[in-house]
């Protein structure tokens, strides 16, 4: 295994294996989610550090987890956690889960937006997602499944770098019905403070109507 990163959580220093040895068939290029994206970061270590969220024994889902930075760290707090991804990127996934001893915690399972969300039985209480915003056309089938994971309380934690599509994608979100509010960035680790990066809190609300 090369170097993991790290992540420290109240004390407890989690590992982080990039997924190295994967490559797309055909292109040979490394998949999007083989490594860990920064915002991945900024969304597990301003979880950390939050006192009043709350994760004991609430049911989490990570959707486009990549190598799991967030929903390793909501295990850690105490939260039951799907990690989903691509079946590619589903052994790296584990191998992180078990790593970090969090197997009593947090398993891995291959999800594909829009085609349903068998194997997790929802409503959850939480959704995680770092930096998925990268492709317009995929927001229908990603809203269509954060729409069959949530109901009413649903708590939605998302972190992205703010690019232009990043932007036009919370758009659609909100046109969606996802009402979205801003985390402060004083609330966000020093690192990544002042910087281009952002995290939100969405839940759901009703679908905008055409006038």
């Amino acid at each position: 295994m090369v170097n993991p990163h790290e992540v420290e959580i109240d004390g407890r220093k989690l590992v982080v294996y990039d997924h190295d040895d994967l490559s797309e068939p055909g292109t040979g290029r490394a998949y999007t989610g083989s490594w860990a994206w920064r915002s991945s970061f900024v969304l597990g270590q301003w979880m950390g550090s939050r006192t009043s969220l709350s994760l004991k024994g609430k049911r989490a889902v990570e959707l486009g987890a990549g190598t799991g930075v967030p929903g390793l760290v909501a295990a850690a707090m105490g939260a039951d956690v799907v990690l989903t991804d691509i079946q590619a990127l589903i052994p790296g996934l584990q191998r992180n889960i078990d790593e970090n001893g969090l197997g009593e915690k947090a398993r891995a399972m291959a999800l594909v937006w829009g085609d349903g969300c068998s194997g997790i039985d929802p409503p959850v209480d939480f959704i995680l997602m770092s930096d998925v915003w990268y492709d317009v056309e995929s927001m229908p089938d990603l809203c269509k499944t954060l729409r069959e994971l949530s109901y009413g309380d649903t708590k939605i934690l998302m972190a992205c770098e703010l690019r232009l599509v990043a932007s036009e994608c919370l758009e659609i979100m909100a046109e969606e019905g996802f009402v979205l509010s801003e985390v402060p960035q004083s609330e966000l680790h020093p690192q990544w403070q002042d910087q281009d990066f952002a995290v939100f809190i969405a839940t759901l609300g009703e679908k905008k109507k055409d006038i």
